[in-house]
């Protein structure tokens, strides 16, 4: 019988237009990354690389476990699809770690994204990218309201000693 879980570990990678997202591995979340993205392609691999799902404007082509798609995806899916229940906030995985801070708006060349920051040799550096770009800050609050900037977050650090 197949198991009705997708992948393996706590979190899946969702890809949209070239984008890498970490997407926690509930059925709430990985709907939510869908829904979000439904205009799109969306794909959902493993973290061992491995197709989980993959969307083509908000429908579903391709899913590896039909057991995991009967019992678990569309029951949540459909009713989202329909307008019938309310679709979750997309909440981008965050790995936790003794040095990390997730959830920070931050920016590059390329834009601004929301990301996270390790601090574990004493000093700020990227640790990982958990959206896609935007044009500016205010973008990234309005798509993530419960980020934070920058500065909190080396406050925060510099609290826990970090820094």
């Amino acid at each position: 019988m197949e198991k009705t879980v997708i992948g393996f570990g706590d979190f899946l990678y969702g890809y949209v237009n070239g984008d890498r997202y970490m997407v926690s591995n509930t059925v709430e979340q990985i709907c939510a990354f869908i829904m979000k993205y439904r205009l799109n392609d969306v794909q959902i691999i493993s973290i061992l690389d491995q197709m989980e799902i993959e969307t083509s404007m908000g429908f579903l082509s391709f899913v590896s476990n039909q057991t995991f798609l009967r019992e678990t995806l569309l029951p949540a899916l459909v009713p989202m699809q329909r307008g019938e229940v309310e679709v979750p906030e997309f909440v981008p995985h965050t790995v936790e770690s003794d040095y990390v801070i997730s959830n920070v708006r931050m920016n590059s060349r390329a834009g601004y994204f929301l990301g996270a920051i390790d601090f574990e040799e004493g000093f700020p550096q990227t640790y990982d990218r958990q959206s896609g770009y935007y044009e500016t800050e205010e973008e990234v609050v309005k798509a993530y309201p419960n980020s934070i900037g920058k500065s909190e977050a080396m406050e925060m650090a510099t609290q826990k000693g970090w820094i």
